[in-house]
């Protein structure tokens, strides 16, 4: 039998302390929500060498090398490992101040010998006194890649007004970097990355370091562009759809006509190549009558490729503000798209943000990670 890491999970080691680390590569709701744990040096160092070989083997192993005897890291793996009589998190108590909670999903059994993935720093040693304390660098980094779109959204929420804009050479130079130091997580952000005359480039690059960031878009991407996700091992991208009709597209987000035929090429591509798409939709006046919303449903109901469709409505943007007063959907119209999500989540699952029963609500979420799933 072989335990490792689960890959949704990484080890960094640096003097004095040790974490566990959630690893972000795709947003999804089954991961436990936890950022980063402190943990012990010598357990950091027992978790970060499990998977060299079977777990008699790895105990044998790290036996030899810490000191302690096989039994004892056995149990302590062992309460680790998720089972039918214990599925939740586990709590270690190391004093009468300290605690540490473990993930439920943490270790994972698997067939074959696999690379753990965790970063440690020279002057690491797993014997060292344990002084929880922030890390030495950030373990997750969000990257401006570019300022521009293909879009032009009347509701924009960014600021597009950045420059001067960082070169190709600089943001490939700076993920090198990002890795090098341990990074764990890499957002790309914008603007939108497919604007981005080497958006292949840099995302190629990103996933040679070992990132596989979430990719979000308006811009309706090639049957070439899908090969060039595909092939980097995307099977999932979120595409913000507000229409399907040309002449509101071309009022809310300033497109010609021939934006949604492009749109449909795309989705088909997808449905080729097995690429999920996760829609999202910003509901303003120009879009969010029950008709509008219908209009759109029926339209992404063609699509098998379509997982999920997550409505919102347009809130107030600092570089937007003299357009808003336009484009504010009223309440009535919001507990109408209620009413229907709740009829026709069939095709694919309707998720609403902050849209209840009684119109437009402000939804309380107690991570950075659990707002954007919302």
């Amino acid at each position: 039998m072989i335990i490792k890491l689960s890959p949704s999970y990484t080890i960094r080691n640096q003097k004095n302390c040790s974490y566990i680390v959630r690893v972000d590569k795709i947003i999804n709701n089954d991961t436990n929500e936890f950022g980063a744990i402190p943990i012990p040096p010598f357990i950091g160092y027992i978790l970060s060498r499990l998977g060299r070989d079977e777990l008699d083997r790895d105990l044998m192993l790290l036996s030899d090398e810490m000191g302690i005897t096989k039994n004892a890291i056995h149990n302590f793996v062992a309460q680790l490992l998720p089972n039918q009589d214990n599925r939740g998190n586990k709590e270690f108590k190391l004093s009468d101040t300290f605690s540490i909670v473990f993930p439920s999903n943490l270790l994972e059994v698997c067939e074959s010998v696999e690379e753990t993935s965790f970063f440690e720093t020279e002057d690491f040693n797993w014997s060292q006194e344990f002084i929880p304390q922030r890390p030495s660098m950030p373990l997750s980094v969000n990257l401006m890649v570019t300022t521009l779109c293909n879009t032009s959204c009347c509701y924009c929420y960014a600021n597009r007004s950045l420059t001067p804009l960082m070169s190709t050479v600089e943001i490939v130079d700076i993920i090198k970097e990002l890795k090098k130091k341990g990074v764990v997580n890499l957002t790309l952000t914008g603007g939108d990355i497919f604007a981005h005359k080497d958006w292949s480039v840099i995302l190629e690059e990103v996933i040679n370091a070992g990132y596989k960031p979430f990719l979000s878009t308006k811009t309706p991407l090639s049957p070439t562009d899908l090969k060039v996700l595909h092939d980097l091992g995307y099977t999932e991208i979120q595409f913000s759809l507000d229409s399907d009709d040309p002449c509101v597209l071309k009022e809310l987000i300033k497109v010609d006509e021939d934006y949604i035929n492009h749109v449909i090429t795309m989705f088909e591509a997808c449905s080729k190549h097995g690429i999920s798409i996760l829609i999202r939709s910003v509901l303003t006046k120009k879009n969010g009558s029950l008709e509008s919303v219908a209009r759109l449903y029926n339209f992404l109901s063609n699509y098998s490729c379509v997982k999920e469709w997550i409505m919102t409505p347009a809130f107030f943007s600092e570089y937007k503000k003299q357009q808003y007063a336009e484009i504010e959907i009223d309440n009535d119209s919001l507990k109408a798209i209620y009413d229907f999500s709740k009829k026709h989540s069939s095709n694919f699952r309707i998720g609403l943000n902050k849209i209840s029963s009684d119109g437009y609500v402000l939804q309380k979420c107690n991570t950075v990670s659990e707002f954007v799933l919302s």
